[in-house]
């Protein structure tokens, strides 16, 4: 019986279908996301590829996945300009509906651009403790303070922190 080679040659074909990807028709996916359009309209339309095709060759090809991606920015651009042109137009007679457009398209805009227009999230933190005019037993205090907050039991937090009077002069005892 012979052995087989299982190594790849160059007479081994891979399997599934070949590759339709075309950089003509990449680009003018690009060119018509940035201005605006969905890739599901795109792809709707006779001669282009089906959206499937389009999303394997983004999985297969990095130039067209990197252009791809910038298209999608300039689409919250495009969207943001949608916006005004869609708040302008409005009447009292489909002022609703139109607002109703114009939230769904800064939702979309927030989303693909979000440093320009997504929410600004503001983060406020606690001012750290000032322990400078403290004396050692107050410093005790806060930080024991604080561990029961977070849970900690007093066996844990006596072991953590020691005893108040292990930091004072031998024979003085704290006060009662």
């Amino acid at each position: 019986m012979k052995s087989q080679n299982l190594s790849r040659s160059p007479e081994i074909r891979q399997r599934g279908r070949p590759s339709s990807f075309n950089w003509d028709v990449a680009a003018e996916i690009c060119r018509r996301i940035a201005a605006g359009e969905t890739l599901r309209a795109i792809c709707a339309e006779t001669g282009m590829p089906d959206r499937s095709t389009c999303i394997r060759w983004l999985d297969a090809n990095l130039e067209f996945r990197n252009q791809y991606a910038r298209a999608r920015e300039l689409q919250g651009d495009a969207l943001a300009d949608e916006m005004l042109d869609v708040a302008r137009s409005a009447t009292n007679v489909d002022a609703h509906a139109k607002r109703l457009l114009v939230d769904v398209l800064k939702w979309r805009a927030g989303k693909l651009k979000p440093k320009v227009y997504g929410d600004k999230i503001e983060v406020m933190t606690e001012k750290p403790s000032d322990f400078s005019g403290l004396s050692s037993n107050e410093i005790r205090q806060r930080l024991a303070d604080r561990f029961r907050a977070a849970g900690l039991d007093e066996g844990t937090i006596s072991k953590l922190l020691g005893h108040p009077w292990a930091d004072k002069p031998a024979g003085q005892l704290p006060a009662p």
